[in-house]
Formats: structure tokens, sequence, C-alpha cells
């Protein structure tokens, strides 16, 4: 995990703790990370057990597309903001993991399982219990990350983010902020004005991982706008544009595709 970037946000008291279990992932520092704990963030989720696959894939595109975070397998959160660590029951192989959810989810979201086993602990809570953690990394360069298959829980093709504890369909305005940071993450921002080259350019990057049979659908108004940049200044919608030297994308919110660049 060492040189690993987050761009979670957490409360100043776990700052330094998260920070020190994900350089070293040890029980030492998963025990302290569950003694630290304050309750579920934007960043931090808790599971009494594995959930359904393509639940867990829901999870992880709503944290990837939220900068990245942490679901701990084992512990749950009670209505009392107390918790139970009572462990699962046996620690489930990363192989089948990887092959449960590897059909939903671009190779491009990165993540990690890590093992936690102990036979005796300090933390009597912990004693003689098993606990697994997955570790969403935050990789801006190619956010927004969607489902790629369609299920009961799970809709292809829709952005989902973390708000509160939730994982929730991104707003306009969420979306807009997903871009911005891909982004910045793909061209810093060096304080001078784009020409429109340079704009375009942008919008091939932007564009250029998006399969050429991928749907995306308007969030809200159905009509078409022609203003050929990010934020329309018509309908105040992200990646609003009628490009018709680069592609065929129309729409607002997430527009709607058809064909390729």
């Amino acid at each position: 995990m060492k040189g690993v970037e987050y761009f979670m946000k957490l409360p100043d008291q776990l700052k330094d703790i998260v920070y020190r279990l994900l350089q070293e992932p040890t029980l030492d520092n998963f025990r302290n990370f569950l003694k630290g704990q304050t309750g579920e963030h934007n960043s931090i989720d808790f599971k009494e057990k594995w959930i359904e696959p393509t639940k867990l894939v829901k999870e992880m595109l709503a944290i990837a597309n939220s900068g990245g975070g942490i679901i701990i397998f084992g512990v749950k959160e009670k209505e009392d903001k107390s918790f139970s660590y009572d462990g699962i029951e046996e620690i489930v192989d990363k192989a089948k993991i990887s092959n449960d959810i590897k059909n939903y989810i671009s190779t491009e979201l990165k993540y990690e399982v890590y093992d936690f086993v102990y036979d005796s602990s300090e933390y009597e809570k912990l004693q003689n219990h098993k606990y697994q953690m997955m570790v969403i990394k935050d990789c801006p360069r190619f956010i927004p990350f969607m489902s790629m298959k369609e299920s009961t829980n799970l809709k292809k093709n829709r952005i989902y983010i973390r708000r509160g504890t939730s994982c929730e369909e991104a707003t306009s305005e969420e979306i807009t902020d997903i871009i911005k940071r891909r982004m910045n993450a793909e061209y810093p921002d060096s304080g001078k004005t784009l020409n429109l080259d340079e704009h375009l350019e942008q919008l091939k990057t932007l564009y250029s991982k998006i399969s050429p049979t991928n749907e995306y659908y308007r969030m809200s108004s159905k009509t078409p706008c022609s203003q050929p940049w990010n934020l329309c200044r018509k309908c105040n919608q992200p990646r609003c544009m009628y490009i018709r030297s680069l592609s065929d994308y129309v729409g607002t919110g997430l527009g709607e595709y058809r064909g390729g660049l």
C-alpha cells in the first residue's frame, strides 16, 4: 500500500490511524483502527458479513467515484452507534471475490483485500475472530466508474456515489464534481485559458475508454443542447454537448451516446 494516495475525507481523529493502517495493514494497526472508530463515513463502511456480489459492486463503484475508501467485513454498527465485532465465519478466498465481480467492474478500478485473524488479542472483543478489509483505491484518471452489467441491485452505466453512509445515483452537480476531478487529474490546472483544440483533446481523453456500444441516459431534460462544453450555459448540466466534429454525443446529465469517437 505504500506510495498510494487517497482522496478520501476522514474525521481528523481518524486520519493518522487510517494512514498507518493503509501503509502497514498489520493486526496491531487494524485493532487500533477498530478501537478508534466513530461510525460509518463516506469513506468507511462496515458489513457484518460478505454481501451478495452485485451489492458489493455497487458499494465499490460508489466508493471509487467518491475518492476511495474502506469496507470492513465482520463488524456491525448498531443503531445506537456502538459496534459488534463478531467477525466472519471464514476468510473468503481472494480469487473467488475477483471472479464474482470481474464482469461488472473495469480493470481500472483498483482494490486490495486484507485478512486479519486474531487467535489472541489484548483487545478482548477481537479474540478468536476473523475479519477482512477491502481497500478501494482512488483512481481519479478513470472516474466515473460504472457497472458493465445490469442486475437486480445494479443499473448498467449509472454513476453511483457515497452520500453519507449510503450508495446513491449521482446528481448532475455530483457528476460535475466527478468530471472536474477527472479533468484535474488528466490536465492539472496550469492557470492558463485553454483554446478550443485543447478543450476537444480533453473531451477525447474523457471518452477514450467508453465502449462504442454503451448507452448513457439523460438525467433531466429531453431537449438536446447545442453548447459544446462540459457544463452547459443553457441547461447547466455536465457533459451537455452536441459536437458534430467529434462524435454523436447529445443530451444532458450523463448524455446520450450514439457511436464512437
